[in-house]
């Protein structure tokens, strides 16, 4: 886990550098703060994902995991004032089916 974060994130930070040379502005303070706390948080959750695979069967935890795609969309509409389209509802209603087959299929 460790070593796949460092290569990925190694990876994102060299692509962003090449792709926007000469078309970055400074990163303001709140700026860096939230997206440090969000990196912090990613790799907390990865963590906990793998700590849960440890306690529970794999299909669960997947099942679990996977629903983070409705949370995003509600934080997303609620709190960003995102719209709510038709792709955005399929995405939900597919989730929560996938979830509960594999729920059900226990």
């Amino acid at each position: 886990m460790v070593w796949l974060s460092l290569i990925t994130s190694s990876v994102i930070v060299a692509c962003a550098h090449l792709l926007q040379q000469g078309q970055r502005q400074p990163i303001g303070r709140r700026t860096l703060q939230a997206g440090v706390a969000a990196g912090i948080m990613s790799y907390g959750s990865s963590w906990v994902v793998i700590w849960a695979l440890t306690m529970a069967p794999l299909a669960l935890v997947s099942a679990l995991r996977e629903t983070a795609v409705v949370f995003a969309v509600v934080i997303g509409v609620v709190f960003l004032k995102e719209k709510l389209s038709l792709l955005r509802l399929a995405s939900i209603a597919t989730t929560l089916a996938g979830a509960t087959v594999l729920k059900l299929g226990r």
